[in-house]
């Protein structure tokens, strides 16, 4: 009978064969295969795949990902590609049936269409290979140069194939698991799948050499800057601290919760919509970074980049504050970041290399042709720096560019610039407000943020001397917002020029009750006669005009602040006058009874305060009562009643005894009383006789 031994290794005799049937699988030395099925979480509680983890990222350390190309290629006809060399900007074309837009990737160009991938130089347009061999639509592509990985989808599920220089299949793997666009550095293919894993293979042999958890939506994986990144609207590095990315220890870029409601909010697209030849709203809404290669995760120069149709904009990658605005002639169609500045595509089919810094536009190149949609890659590009407008005068540019799609920017920019508390920022605002070719959104947009500047008083009392004169072809100024601001600067000197407005007849109804109140808050005695002049010219005619209404109440409050009493007394006789019209007297009526002093009513005396009723005491339930309980307290109410009488019998009986003793104190009824001693009697006087005569 045979015996069964149970045979235990360590952790490092595990290793140490790992690597050996490493080497035998084809994995290299310096890597470990993990084995179970591809794309499958199982494989995640494999003891080889912690292992797998290590290894992979210590190869990625020695053998960073190789520069990926500076290079623009786009759709320019149904059946033609056109790409530039970024550091040259020598052009090529190629010609080849399209179903999918091609992608730049490390240094080459992937397409499909006319049943094949291809791939081309992406310098030059140099064909380098084809093959028929891939089922399904292409979803996205990775290369390194040596090995190009491409993914696809179908009716059978999802594909894998690495595909050599000869364009030869090296190995290929299917899946019932949603995976995405593949990245390939070191000498290994990095998959993407069911939005958050990634899985490596050896480039050569397929051999699966760990899975990682990037705990943030993945959707891609690309080399760039000498690094590894995963993601889609964050981008997270593949170095040692991904192993820790569950508890949040990975270094993750990740934009600005603050973004303007102006880009995309994921930095790279899903792949699906690559599938569409022709771009769309999402191509011209672009939001990109260039990640940091090492150290503190974050963007190159601490700045995102976004595009709206015809404008670039730079944002602060920490609190997303607008660092200057570029407006292109034609809508951005592709943007690609670099280390220093953004390149971007538009539909007319420039190129344009556009400075971190300040906007600037370093380099222009034409493709030659209109571009349907484009992809772009800047990995090693040097932009630079150039000359560009302050920022002031960038937001004046794009705000008053007449296009109905770009109100929403519009109003950001301007909502920026409000926030700017400079004179420059006020000029502009005022400009935009004037312009005849901003949209009225814009323009509403520009006065609500004149009505609270604190500054720029000197460029609105001059823009105030401008009036409305048909011959001469000039406009009212915005006057209420500046009115508004004025009043709340405290300029007196502005008085003047904001009554002749407030009596000229050009000035627009919206304008006319904030240039009264303004004229009403600093107005001098010096003006009365012109405040009273517009009470009479309009007073007659206010008639279901709410503002004309409003505004002689304000101007008529104002008489009264400076005149006292005979101010009054004139609203009230322009009140009674028969020519005022009903509207207009109720007005002037309000005004004068707010400033009449009101009697001060006496107290009234407070109503007696009720006491609270006492509230009832709920009996307390103290539970079952306890055996003899009844009885006891039966005899207990005998034992005090008993007491009670005794109490009562005992006081009774001195009751009784007090009682005696009061009646023998007291006279008996059948006893005589002694009798009183008979009063002395006075004797009488005796009588004088009478003397004879």
């Amino acid at each position: 009978m045979k015996k069964l031994v149970n045979i235990s290794f360590g952790a490092a005799c595990l290793t140490s064969l790992a690597l050996v049937l490493s080497a035998c699988a084809g994995a290299g030395p310096d890597l470990v295969v993990v084995s179970g099925k591809a794309f499958s979480q199982e494989t995640l509680n494999d003891e080889s795949n912690a292992v797998g983890q290590k290894k992979v990222l210590e190869r990625l350390g020695k053998r960073p990902p190789a520069a990926g190309s500076d290079a623009v290629v786009a759709i320019t006809g149904t059946a033609e590609l056109t790409g530039v060399d970024l550091s040259s900007g020598k052009t090529w074309t190629y010609q080849h049936p399209l179903d999918h837009r091609p992608q730049i990737t490390g240094p080459v160009v992937v397409g499909q269409g006319g049943g094949e991938v291809f791939a081309l130089d992406a310098k030059t347009g140099a064909p380098l290979w084809k093959t028929s061999k891939p089922k399904g639509k292409l979803i996205g592509a990775g290369s390194d140069g040596a090995i190009t990985a491409i993914t696809t989808h179908g009716p059978e599920g999802w594909f894998l194939y690495a595909i050599g220089k000869d364009g030869s299949v090296r190995f290929d793997k299917s899946t019932d698991m949603p995976i995405a666009r593949p990245g390939v550095a070191a000498g290994i293919v990095f998959v993407p799948w069911k939005t958050i894993y990634v899985t490596a293979f050896e480039a050569e042999s397929g051999a699966q050499l760990a899975t990682f958890i990037t705990d943030t939506e993945t959707t891609h994986v690309v080399p760039m800057g000498g690094a590894l990144f995963a993601g889609q609207g964050r981008l997270v590095r593949f170095d040692q601290d991904l192993l820790k990315a569950k508890q949040g220890g990975s270094a993750l870029a990740i934009p600005p919760k603050d973004l303007p409601n102006v880009t995309r909010r994921d930095l790279i697209v899903v792949p699906e919509h690559d599938e569409k030849v022709t771009s769309d709203a999402m191509d011209s809404t672009p939001l990109v970074g260039y990640p940091n290669a090492s150290g503190a995760a974050g963007f190159a120069s601490g700045k995102l980049y976004g595009g709206y149709y015809p404008f670039v904009m730079a944002f602060d990658e920490k609190t997303a504050k607008l660092a200057w605005v570029h407006t292109n002639r034609d809508d951005v169609i592709a943007a690609a970041p670099a280390k220093d500045g953004v390149v971007v595509v538009d539909k007319a089919g420039n190129v344009s290399l556009i400075s971190g810094a300040n906007g600037a536009v370093t380099k222009t190149m034409a493709l030659g042709k209109p571009a349907m949609s484009a992809d772009a890659m800047a990995d090693t590009l040097s932009i630079g720096t150039g000359t560009a407008p302050p920022l002031p005068e960038q937001i004046k540019i794009a705000a008053t560019t007449k296009d109905d799609r770009l109100a929403t920017a519009q109003v950001y920019l301007l909502e920026q610039a409000a926030a700017v508390p400079n004179e420059e920022m006020t000029a502009v605002l005022l400009e935009v407000a004037d312009s005849e070719r901003a949209v009225a959104a814009i323009k509403d947009a520009a006065r609500k943020a004149i009505a609270l500047r604190s500054n720029g008083a000197d460029a609105m009392i001059k823009m105030l001397a401008r009036h409305a004169d048909f011959l001469k072809g000039t406009r009212t100024p915005p006057v209420g917002p500046m009115a508004k601001a004025l009043a709340g600067m405290k300029k007196k000197e502005a008085a003047g020029p904001l009554l002749a407005q407030l009596l000229d007849p050009a000035l627009p109804q919206n304008d006319l009750q904030d240039t009264a109140e303004g004229v009403g808050a600093l107005a001098d005695k010096e003006h009365l006669p012109q405040l009273k002049q517009f009470v009479n010219m309009y007073r007659g005619s206010v008639s279901g005009n709410m503002k004309l209404s409003d505004a002689i109440g304000a101007i008529s409050t104002a008489i009264i602040r400076l005149e006292g009493d005979a101010g009054k007394a004139w609203v009230t006789a322009t009140a009674k006058d028969a020519l005022t019209d009903a509207d207009a007297r109720s007005t002037l009526n309000k005004v004068v009874e707010a400033a009449t002093p009101k009697k001060k009513e006496e107290p009234k005396p407070e109503p007696p305060k009720e006491e609270p009723k006492p509230k009832k005491k709920k009996p307390v339930d103290d539970g079952p009562e306890p055996p003899g309980y009844k009885k006891k307290k039966e005899q207990e109410k005998l034992d005090a009643e008993k007491k009670a009488k005794e109490k009562a019998e005992k006081e009774g009986v001195k009751k009784e005894d007090v009682k005696k003793e009061d009646a023998a104190e007291a006279p008996k009824p059948d006893e005589k009383k002694e009798a009183a001693p008979p009063p002395e009697e006075t004797p009488a006087p005796k009588k004088k006789k009478k003397k004879a005569e």
